[in-house]
């Protein structure tokens, strides 16, 4: 047997690969009791990897639902192959696959950790997801940098723990020093480390924002969770919502309704490519 649990001779498992503003990721459709059990986490390790496999910043695995309000379940894994409670891109690319594969129509439901995700796919494409109710965990804490320095940030849940810090150096090197720095922080250790949001405020209702997101461990070209955080941020700053969110993957739209009561992602989710993951992929 292969680390994956497979057999040379498998032909492989079938997989979609789908990205939504850059942010990529694998779906595998588990719902036939027919798919093989094997550890997830593992598989999930092996076929991130870019260059040496299919490369991805996340795995979806499909399921069927126990709730009856959902169309389907998942189990989202992290591309070292650690578990997140909630990813608002994968959402919207599940929902795009749900209705491609008349798993669902427009409007769907998906069941996760966090709960029950409502998701809608428009006419044009673009799809919006109904986000977990977001969380203001601290408004103010001051995080030391070396041993005279400390930087303020907000502490959100967004349907996973997000640092934000308001933000004037985009160069890619800063984001990521300063984005695994936070990310480790011992301040957010209770929740498994946070992710480390960075964002400028452009205009009215128009920002700039860059995630380090943990169990990637780098800035990503998309974070759907982390543009809901940083327009918290921007709002309590003054901007008003619905806000247009510049990401380095292209562009995110986050709406809040009754003070945070609820948060709505909007943006593209596109088809990238289908095959089988073949043992070759899990060396």
């Amino acid at each position: 047997m292969n680390k994956a649990g497979t057999s040379k001779d498998s032909v492989g498992l079938s997989f979609t690969k789908m990205t939504g503003t850059g942010n990529d990721f694998i779906i595998l459709d588990s719902r036939d009791k027919g798919f093989p059990k094997f550890d997830r986490a593992l598989l999930v390790k092996s076929i991130c990897r870019r260059s040496f496999s299919i490369g991805a910043d996340g795995v979806v695995f499909l399921e069927k639902p126990k709730s009856p309000k959902a169309s389907l379940k998942w189990d989202f894994y992290n591309a070292d192959g650690s578990k997140a409670e909630f990813c608002g891109n994968a959402a919207r690319c599940v929902a795009r696959y749900a209705l491609d594969r008349n798993i669902a129509d427009r409007s769907t439901t998906i069941e996760t950790t966090v709960g029950n995700i409502n998701t809608r796919v428009r006419a044009n494409g673009i799809v919006e997801v109904e986000m977990p109710v977001p969380k203001i965990l601290k408004k103010e804490v001051q995080v030391p940098v070396g041993e005279k320095i400390k930087i303020q940030v907000l502490y959100v849940d967004t349907g996973v723990p997000h640092v934000v810090r308001e933000n004037d150096d985009w160069d890619d090197a800063y984001l990521a020093e300063m984005g695994s720095y936070l990310r480790h922080s011992e301040f957010f250790n209770q929740s498994g480390g946070a992710n480390a949001t960075f964002y400028e405020i452009l205009g009215p209702s128009k920002i700039h924002a860059a995630t380090f997101e943990r169990g990637v461990e780098a800035i990503t070209m998309a974070c759907g969770t982390g543009a809901v955080a940083a327009a918290m941020a921007a709002v309590l700053k003054g901007s008003v919502a619905p806000l247009e969110v510049l990401v380095p993957g292209g562009t995110l739209h986050v709406n809040f309704e009754n003070d945070f009561s609820r948060a709505l992602l909007a943006g593209e989710a596109r088809f990238i490519c289908s095959g089988e993951i073949l043992p070759e992929a899990l060396l």
